[in-house]
């Protein structure tokens, strides 16, 4: 088995395993389901392929060539409905789609005829290579390249007007298109007699990984990251089965005048070598790049676990809140981020701090809520685009409810902050302003500073608690005090009352000794206006000392006899 009949191998087990199980996540889904028929075409081209790479006689590999070729007269067509699908364009697009697949089916019955492939003939290194008839390059133009190159210009438009997961997914399946289809094109110049190998043939299984990716994974990572370890991968990949290709190829006259009839345990040898040293050099590969890559993210991610260890430091709850939201909007380079605590009086999420929201925001949210009925059942981050998405996937009403309840919020992701069983409240955070998607790794550092702040929260409102009990206590001291003292003061509070009424009343006893008769009306008048006056001190003087007395029953302490009753 040569290297190209291995890798057509491997991209056809690498189809089929994909293809079933991106369509078992989601059998209603239109983009799970042409992924899965694209995937089973390329699954007919890949096992053909292998076949025709191992076939002895010709006429065995001439009928798998043309078994291959139903594969790539197809594969175009369904990979245009997969992605009219995931950018929600089949419908309007369904005059296309119906043209391609039927010109596909005029080259599927031409496929049998010496007008497409005429026959197989050795070929560089192979034994046998498809030769191409006069509607071969027609059927690479209408089909093959019109179909992928149109699908990647939809791609490009939809890619500029998404933003969020759904333009992060875009660029995966570009990605992967790229990738998948660039590596097969490599075997179309063969057939044309230009002496290139198919060496990109191992790609198509590369290509159909990062698609199934973007489909069934909605916290995707950077498409750099993925880059990058794609072509890692690759190189090493290349590395461990080409190098002992080449030497079994180009050193074979070498090896053996070496090591006689056994020359093929060299080559062996080094495979071996290479397949041992590969995973340990792509491990540290990876971690090197993604050192460099993710250098931002993992800083940010630093100063919030920093920021996390130092939260519960802080005593005053309206500090610490309004830390929170500054530090997460600086640090993470946010638009807007905002924090909602619970208020068990009102069973209520109040918006207790927040910082750069331009929109107009909701006070509270209630307990009973579908969107806080969803983080006390699931326990962890919403991300708002993954929501979206799912909702229009799956049409659930649930999912809806709680889409519009994020756009109200104007949350892009929603971070539960628990504290042991309870919900003690909820961080908003708003879109990056790098444009870049939200990862599990920022997930996890957001759940972590959740926890923390949560912590936090308790520690700053049981001080707050404890100053106010506190005051409490003081007044309450003051109050004690004032009990202790009441004796003295009831008694000089007596004696100036005592004062008032004897004053008053000498002063009413001399008026009405006074003799008044031969006095003028208007001065008559004004002793009945003071005599009234005067009476009236007395009535509230006798209320006055009523008051002490009752102040001193209740601040006096009472002496309790207990009888036994027999």
């Amino acid at each position: 088995m040569n290297f190209y009949a291995l890798s057509a191998l491997i991209n056809g087990l690498t189809s089929s395993a994909l293809g079933i199980f991106v369509y078992l996540k989601n059998k209603k889904g239109l983009v799970n389901k042409y992924y899965g028929i694209a995937t089973l075409f390329i699954g007919i081209w890949s096992y053909s392929y292998f076949l025709w790479q191992i076939s002895i006689k010709e006429y065995d590999a001439f009928f798998w060539c043309r078994i291959l070729m139903v594969g790539a007269i197809f594969i175009p067509n369904t990979y245009l409905h997969f992605v009219l699908s995931l950018l929600n364009l089949h419908k309007e697009k369904r005059k296309i789609l119906i043209f391609n697949y039927i010109l596909a089916i005029i080259f599927f019955i031409l496929n049998f005829t010496p007008l497409f492939i005429k026959g197989v003939s050795p070929k560089l290194f192979f034994n046998y290579w498809p030769n191409a008839g006069i509607l071969y390059f027609p059927f690479l133009l209408l089909v093959y390249f019109n179909c992928i190159a149109y699908a990647i210009i939809l791609m490009f438009k939809e890619y500029k007007k998404e933003t969020g997961i759904k333009r992060a997914q875009i660029k995966y399946v570009l990605l992967g298109a790229f990738l998948g289809f660039g590596g097969g094109a490599t075997n179309y110049l063969l057939w044309y007699n230009i002496p290139i190998p198919p060496l990109g043939n191992i790609l198509v299984s590369v290509g159909i990984g990062i698609m199934a990716y973007a489909i069934v994974r909605y916290r995707l990572m950077d498409i750099t990251v993925t880059i990058t370890r794609t072509g890692i991968f690759v190189t090493l990949y290349t590395l461990v089965l080409g190098l002992p290709f080449v030497l079994a190829t180009l050193g074979k006259t070498w090896l053996i005048s070496f090591l006689k009839t056994n020359w093929w345990i060299g080559p062996l040898v080094l495979m071996a070598v290479l397949a041992t040293a590969g995973p340990s050099v792509y491990i540290f590969l990876q971690r090197r790049a993604e050192a460099i890559l993710l250098r931002e993210q993992r800083r940010y991610q630093e100063t919030l676990k920093q920021a996390a260890v130092g939260m519960t430091r802080i005593r005053y709850l309206d500090k610490l809140l309004s830390l929170i939201v500054h530090i997460l909007t600086r640090t993470v380079r946010i638009s807007h981020s905002a924090i909602y605590l619970y208020d068990e009086k009102n069973e209520q999420y109040l918006l207790k701090a927040e910082r750069n929201l331009k929109k107009e925001q909701i006070t509270l949210i209630s307990n009973k809520s579908p969107l806080i009925d969803w983080l006390k059942n699931h326990n962890e981050p919403l991300v708002y685009e993954e929501i979206k998405q799912k909702a229009q996937v799956k049409t659930n009403l649930y999912l809806k409810d709680l889409e519009q309840q994020m756009r109200v919020l104007n949350a892009s992701v929603l971070v539960p902050s628990y504290l042991e069983n309870k919900l003690l409240g909820l961080l908003i955070l708003g879109d990056k302003r790098s444009g870049q998607i939200y990862t599990q790794e920022d997930l996890n550092i957001f759940s972590v500073l959740a926890s923390q702040a949560a912590l936090a929260i308790e520690n700053a409102q049981f001080i707050q608690e404890v100053q106010t009990m506190q005051e409490q206590i003081a007044q309450a001291e003051k109050l004690a005090t004032v009990g202790t003292m009441a004796d003295g003061l009831s008694h000089q509070i007596n004696n100036r009352l005592h004062a008032l009424s004897m004053i008053a009343g000498d002063t009413l006893d001399t008026l009405k000794l006074t003799a008044t008769e031969n006095y003028p009306e208007e001065v008559k008048e004004i002793l009945n206006q003071i005599a009234h006056a005067l009476e009236r001190i007395q009535s509230n003087v006798m209320q006055g000392k009523e008051v002490v007395s009752g102040l001193l029953k209740y601040s006096r302490k009472v002496r309790r006899v207990f009888q036994i009753l027999a």
